[in-house]
């Protein structure tokens, strides 16, 4: 009895001695004991540098910034330095959508979000190859939707190219977007912003969707989404959110 309580006891010490180190690493040794992230910096890291430098900014980028276009089905990525204005790093296609323009409201409605969020979890072992999450219900979309009995919740930037909502990539570009703000959030800052816009605010593309949606009350929020685009193409800075008012609509700073 003695001998399988001592044998007992130092197995004990043994898992203490390795699982709690393993969860208090910091936040990059810890995703590189995943072997998927660690693929991935090995297969981006030079390629991702590389563009650093065209872009005259240190890698990896103080800031990044990650802009959705549903209608375009485009996610485009925008690095800066603290005291340097946005550039565009690159723009990825997403390769499949679901739903339709318009924000999400409930669980399973296969819509993908509308609004200002950013990025809050990364998962190293998803169903997806690697993915991203957002921060989805936020405060705004809580109070549109308080009559909601479940809004849903797991909506991710992944692999793959399937969807009910989330925003896919395929494995091979979530690899190298997964680096990237993984190296950004680890080294310089633990907030990625991720802003979701209906479509390309442009003069054309807005009067193309009045005529489509003429009517419809979607035009408040996203009026309020096109000052953030309009200012951001215009300063390549963003404006601050402010929170929501009592209607859940973002309270934008005033430039």
């Amino acid at each position: 009895m003695t001998r399988m309580i001592s044998i007992y006891l130092l197995l004990l010490i043994l898992a203490l001695s390795i699982s709690p180190a393993m969860s208090q690493l910091p936040f990059l040794p810890y995703q590189l004991t995943f072997p998927r992230v660690k693929a991935a910096a090995t297969a981006t890291e030079e390629s991702l540098s590389d563009r650093c430098a065209q872009m005259n900014i240190a890698f990896p980028p103080e800031k990044l910034y990650i802009r959705i276009l549903k209608h375009e089905s485009k996610l485009e990525v925008w690095a800066a330095g603290l005291q340097t204005p946005y550039a565009l790093f690159k723009t990825y296609d997403i390769c499949a959508k679901s739903g339709q323009l318009g924000p999400k409201k409930r669980e399973g409605d296969l819509q993908t979000p509308e609004g200002f969020y950013h990025i809050n979890h990364f998962n190293p072992q998803s169903s997806y190859h690697l993915s991203l999450k957002i921060n989805y219900p936020n405060e705004a979309d809580k109070i549109r939707n308080a009559a909601e009995s479940n809004m849903g919740g797991d909506i991710y930037i992944h692999g793959d190219c399937v969807t009910v909502g989330c925003l896919p990539l395929t494995d091979e570009k979530i690899r190298e977007l997964y680096w990237l703000c993984a190296k950004t959030y680890g080294t310089h800052t633990k907030v990625i912003p991720v802003h979701i816009f209906p479509f390309r605010w442009t003069a054309e593309r807005i009067t193309e969707m009045k005529k489509r949606y003429p009517a419809t009350s979607l035009w408040t929020q996203w009026e309020i989404l096109g000052q953030m685009y309009t200012y951001f193409e215009k300063n390549k800075k963003l404006l601050k959110v402010n929170g929501v008012d009592n209607n859940g609509q973002y309270l934008l700073e005033q430039p």
